[in-house]
């Protein structure tokens, strides 16, 4: 499976490494089965209790990461692919399940060394040079 999960707020996310974004919404365990069932069928669903078991114990099933927030930092999951801080995704992904438009992130510029995003904008609020619309 190429896809991880991560749990945060008591949900879990399937992350694409592909769009460095979730591409569900916060799922309860009940449908985190049933989405592995349908994407992967019945091998998924054997390979699930693994998986989930790094889950339940660093957050991610990501073998080489320590935490759900190794996962999720260096994230585009915001509108235009811009980066949410950890507060954002857990209320656009988790909290309104994906409902209406994704939030403005941070938008790097590249040009300037101290406006390459870090984890602790990541894990601290509202990141400076976030656009709101």
């Amino acid at each position: 499976m190429s896809r991880s999960i991560v749990k945060v707020a008591d949900r879990y996310l399937i992350w694409s490494s592909v769009v460095d974004a979730p591409i569900s919404c916060g799922l309860t365990l009940e449908e985190l089965r049933e989405w592995v069932r349908e994407e992967y069928g019945a091998e998924g669903l054997r390979r699930l209790p693994l998986r989930l078991e790094a889950v339940e114990t660093k957050g991610t099933s990501v073998t080489h990461h320590d935490s759900a927030d190794d996962t999720m930092w260096l994230n585009r999951a915001g509108k235009k692919e811009t980066r949410l801080t950890k507060a954002q995704i857990v209320d656009f992904y988790i909290r309104r399940g994906g409902e209406g438009d994704s939030p403005m992130g941070y938008v790097e510029t590249y040009d300037e060394p101290e406006s390459f995003w870090t984890v602790e904008m990541y894990l601290g609020g509202a990141a400076e040079g976030s656009e709101s619309e």
